[in-house]
């Protein structure tokens, strides 16, 4: 499991018109500019447009378009690093759509969570950061799937 890293893609996103640092909410975003993000995510995840979307029915809600959406408000939009430098999706999943995650024993990885997910960030809003940032209270270990089984709004 590798740390995170500062985004390599700050060229990318300014290029769109994006500030890396100050993303709006995805829903957001006009048309154009979204369908040019999603090609910053086949990019940073390594992934194809029908991973995520219905062929035929881009707009149909998935599990991974609504884990994709929280992602981006949740991690792009409210973190970065300690030294402002922002984050993005190929931060943590260095071109594989599922990060690699040694998660055979708790304790490990709540130690590598510690030392790469909660000390190197920082909120953007100023607040705390730690565990319930990302997993909430009470704590979710799971909060993926809780995300990918609501449907994303339309």
């Amino acid at each position: 499991m590798k740390p995170i890293a500062p985004t390599a893609m700050t060229a990318d996103l300014k290029a769109l018109g994006l500030d890396p640092g100050a993303l709006p909410p995805l829903d957001q975003l006009p048309p154009e500019t979204l369908r040019k993000v999603m090609k910053t995510f086949t990019t940073a995840l390594g992934a194809r447009c029908t991973d995520c979307h219905v062929m035929g029915d881009f707009a149909a809600p998935t599990p991974r378009k609504a884990i994709t959406i929280g992602m981006w408000n949740h991690f792009s939009r409210e973190l970065s690093a300690k030294d402002g430098s922002p984050i993005y999706c190929d931060s943590c999943h260095e071109g594989k759509m599922t990060p690699l995650l040694d998660r055979h024993d708790d304790k490990t990885l709540g130690q590598w969570m510690e030392q790469n997910f909660v000390r190197p960030l920082s909120r953007r809003d100023g607040k705390k950061h730690d565990c319930p940032t990302c997993h909430g209270e009470p704590f979710d270990g799971h909060f993926l799937k809780t995300w990918a089984s609501v449907p994303t709004p339309k």
